[in-house]
């Protein structure tokens, strides 16, 4: 998490940097490039745009990773849910649902992960990293994914800034037949819940009974980060060709 939240700093800062005003930035008229060397230097014009710039604090201050912050995902519930989700039934989280005039969709009674997701997407995620980066780690083991379990949580973890997942990442699992039997998990889950399914990743677990070193993955939403250096109302401001522009194009 120490290397994650250092780069996302870093980019945020140089995000808004000031631009800097070096001689190269200058403009000469004609008459100051003959005039002698010692002249030119007293009577160059700065660049007028530069000069209209607003002073601005150092980038240091201002980076959100300077104070981040870093939650259990039991901490982030108890905090904004009220609640415990290792120990709430799924009634419980239904219910704390409905309190809050969220749309529970149908068949959600019987997927407890799929509640406290919503849970998370609506009452939780955007309280997090409110002008500071927030970390989300210790997801219950039901959630590991693609990331090593201890004992009832999954090293794994989340990044959080301004109500926004930035990141996501893994302690990676390395153990083939667990993985294995995680997909074959979530894919019995899906034909049960009559939702597409996919055929196994072949590859992925030969790659794994290879041998994968011990090493952790981190997922980066590099277009989300843009729109919060650029503090960007709508990822559509950062993005050379938006979503809805494609959509209009295919229509047309």
């Amino acid at each position: 998490m120490n290397e994650v939240e250092a780069f996302i700093g870093k980019m945020l800062a140089a995000a808004r940097s000031p631009i800097p005003r070096s001689s190269g930035s200058a403009v000469q008229t004609p008459a100051q490039n003959n005039a002698p060397r010692g002249a030119q230097s007293s009577t160059q014009l700065s660049n007028p745009a530069l000069q209209d710039l607003p002073p601005q604090t150092p980038p240091a201050a201002q980076s959100p990773a300077s104070t981040a912050e870093r939650l259990t995902y039991r901490e982030a519930f108890e905090r904004f849910a009220a609640l415990d989700p290792f120990a709430a039934t799924t009634t419980h989280l239904i219910e704390r649902l409905q309190q809050a005039r969220i749309d529970v969709p149908a068949g959600l009674e019987t997927d407890r992960d799929a509640c406290l997701d919503l849970m998370m997407s609506t009452l939780i995620g955007p309280n997090l990293g409110a002008g500071r980066i927030t970390f989300v780690y210790d997801y219950p083991a039901s959630q590991g994914a693609l990331a090593r379990l201890r004992g009832p949580v999954a090293s794994r973890f989340e990044v959080y800034l301004n109500g926004l997942e930035l990141a996501n990442g893994f302690h990676e699992l390395g153990d083939a037949t667990e993985q294995r039997g995680r997909f074959e998990h979530d894919l019995a889950e899906r034909r049960r819940r009559g939702l597409p399914t996919a055929p196994l990743d072949e590859h992925f677990l030969s790659a794994l009974e290879k041998g994968l070193p011990d090493c952790a993955g981190v997922a980066l939403g590099f277009d989300r980060l843009v729109m919060c250096a650029a503090q960007a109302a709508h990822i559509r401001e950062v993005l050379a060709f938006g979503f809805e522009e494609e959509a209009d194009r295919q229509l047309s």
